[in-house]
């Protein structure tokens, strides 16, 4: 759905205030995804947004966390992809949304991992206060069981490496060299099909973006 500028001129207080207030974990989802779309949209101050996207974050009713974490897990997930858009704008990511959504990977749900990696490369890439926290977080990622995790998160580090935001060079050296093979073996390029086809494409450039980063951490 596309949420339009003028559509909602002068009604998103209403998404955020309920976005803050509300208690059902699936309300507070769908407003959050919403809030994240009116941000897409150039529709919502930044500085509105970023308090109430925040709060999506936070895990509720921690006593009973292990009871609902399905529910919970969803809003934590949308809260993130918003701050991830919010950072695509020039926000800085709170240390705060960084530290909630590592407790929310740590449950392991496979789309909050992929969620919580683009967090954490969004929030060194904007200058977080808790950026060697987030660099931590990606790290701990790449021993994850499954090899696609495992490529992927490696890729973050990477481009962190070329756009010169990596904080570690160091242990981003060590984790690119133990982990190109897996990166070639996710993305492989496959002679049988056409150079243009977008998975050739996407293996080449993953490949390259691998190659360049190591090549850069040993000059």
């Amino acid at each position: 759905m596309k949420y339009s500028p003028k559509a909602f001129e002068g009604e998103t207080d209403r998404f955020l205030t309920g976005l803050e207030a509300a208690e059902e974990s699936r309300v507070r989802r769908d407003l959050a995804g919403a809030v994240t779309k009116l941000v897409e949209q150039q529709a919502i101050p930044l500085e509105d947004a970023g308090p109430a996207l925040t709060e999506a974050t936070r895990i509720r009713d921690e006593e009973h966390w292990d009871d609902r974490p399905k529910n919970e897990l969803a809003v934590v997930r949308k809260g993130v992809i918003g701050w991830v858009e919010l950072a695509a704008v020039g926000e800085t990511v709170p240390g705060i949304v960084v530290k909630r959504a590592l407790t929310a990977a740590d449950f392991g749900h496979r789309s909050t991992l992929y969620r919580t990696i683009d967090l954490l490369q969004a929030a060194i890439e904007s200058g977080s206060p808790e950026t060697e926290m987030a660099f931590e977080g990606l790290v701990d990622i790449t021993t994850a069981d499954e090899q696609t995790i495992i490529a992927d998160t490696t890729l973050a580090i990477a481009n962190l490496v070329l756009s010169g935001d990596v904080p570690d060079k160091d242990t981003a050296r060590t984790v690119i060299t133990d982990n190109a093979a897996v990166v070639r073996e996710e993305y492989p390029i496959i002679e049988e099909i056409p150079d243009d086809h977008p998975r050739a494409v996407e293996a080449r450039e993953n490949q390259q973006l691998v190659e360049q980063a190591h090549e850069k951490l040993t000059a």
